[in-house]
């Protein structure tokens, strides 16, 4: 009867005893890229470009017959994996800030009462200048990204023919473009 007690303690015990322990080493290895991307076919101008806006009398800026110019950000990244997608930050650019919310998506020009106005291509919207604001561009299987914008001439508003600065204008942004 102290056997058939003590056998399964027995038992118990003695399989530990037995186990052995092994050590293997396991290597992993990867390789940690960074997607090569050029926009508009250049690697080195990037995102840097000047975009003739046209030529307008002030009453056309005025009744907002001004037309809408593309301005192509077709970006390409040639990586062996493929990237879930960019994103394109836009900022102000020194004196040439925001409208404001009466016009979204507007920049101001060095004329007074002269203004740009900026929407996304893709989807007719209006672009942020808020910091922080990212504009997200899925991958289409195909790592091209059609990022343009359209930009019109517009006046400010609570100018007038008579108010508006007229001559040559320019204004400009910051564009960050990154991958995720």
């Amino acid at each position: 009867m102290f056997i058939l007690r003590t056998l399964p303690f027995i038992l118990l015990i003695s399989f530990p005893v037995l186990a052995k322990e092994a050590t293997a080493i396991v290597t992993v290895e990867g390789i940690v890229v960074i997607p090569t991307c050029s926009i508009n076919g250049k690697t080195s101008d990037g995102l840097s470009q000047t975009v003739d806006m046209g030529l307008y009398t002030a009453n056309a800026v005025i009744a907002g017959n001004t037309k809408n110019i593309n301005v192509p950000i077709i970006v390409h990244c040639s990586n062996p994996t493929i990237l879930k997608g960019i994103s394109l930050s836009l900022s102000t650019l020194g004196a040439y800030g925001p409208v404001g919310s009466s016009q979204p998506g507007a920049i101001k020009t060095n004329l007074k009462g002269v203004s740009i106005g900026m929407k996304w291509k893709s989807d007719d919207t209006p672009v942020s200048l808020d910091a922080g604001v990212k504009k997200q561009f899925p991958n289409n299987d195909s790592n091209n990204y059609d990022a343009s914008m359209i930009s019109k001439v517009l006046p400010m508003p609570g100018f007038s023919l008579t108010t508006m600065e007229k001559g040559y204008f320019k204004s400009g942004v910051n564009a960050i473009l990154s991958y995720y």
